[in-house]
């Protein structure tokens, strides 16, 4: 599952979520109407936690983009390790010097 929900929009999730419970435990009277507010409240909560939205897919909107990347787990791959060249030996600049010697 792809996470397309960013932070900022799962703080307004939330904050919205609450409210909407909120007016559905001391506003509203009718039963239906408290449930129904209930199940939204609950849906926006998941989908905070969850980073994802599934209308968000239907439509292709992502709001990670401001976020760290998000690389799906079948896309990621193992870093391979570096390898360190092999060190040259210092005796080449030491017959350097010895053959100017020789020649002088």
């Amino acid at each position: 599952m792809d996470k397309n929900v960013g932070v900022k929009d799962g703080h307004i999730r939330i904050a919205l979520g609450a409210v909407i419970i909120l007016i559905a435990l001391f506003l509203v009277e009718q039963p239906v109407v408290r449930i129904l507010l209930a199940l939204i409240s609950a849906a926006l909560a998941g989908t905070a936690y969850v980073h994802h939205c599934p209308i968000y897919r239907c439509m292709g909107k992502n709001t990670c983009e401001g976020d760290a990347p998000v690389v799906p787990q079948e896309q990621k791959e193992e870093a391979t390790p570096v390898e360190e060249a092999p060190e040259e030996p210092a005796e080449p600049a030491a017959q350097s010097e010895e053959g100017a010697e020789r020649s002088a």
